[in-house]
């Protein structure tokens, strides 16, 4: 059954029809901005991500290397030789009773520093 309406209210219709698609659609592009750009939106989580997957491979880093020093102090405490090597090599001691040589290279002249040398 088709009303008679007048242009007037087609006109009228029409008008509210397309303020009522704009409103809609403008709060479909401000949920989808707030989706992706917002506090809690897919861009952050995608940082979020990349932030825990590089903090994870530093801690896996950081515990294998905590294993290796662990390892590297256990042989230190049990094994006299290990930390005698490292007193000697790391802070140049000696047994008591050895006697120590250093051999030292003299400086090469330079012609600068050869002062009233002659020629």
């Amino acid at each position: 059954m088709r009303s008679n309406l007048t242009f007037e209210q087609v006109a009228q219709r029409q008008k509210l029809r397309r303020i009522l698609v704009f409103a809609v659609v403008g709060v479909g592009v401000l949920y989808a901005a707030t989706s992706l750009f917002g506090e809690t939106g897919m861009v952050r989580h995608y940082e979020m991500v990349k932030t825990h997957q590089d903090v994870s491979t530093k801690l896996a880093k950081t515990m294998m290397w905590n294993d290796v020093i662990e390892v590297e102090i256990d042989r230190m405490k049990n094994n006299p030789a290990q930390l005698e090597g490292l007193a000697r090599t790391s802070l140049g001691m000696v047994r008591e009773g050895e006697v120590v040589y250093q051999f030292v290279t003299p400086p090469q002249a330079t012609p600068s520093s050869c002062e009233g040398c002659d020629e």
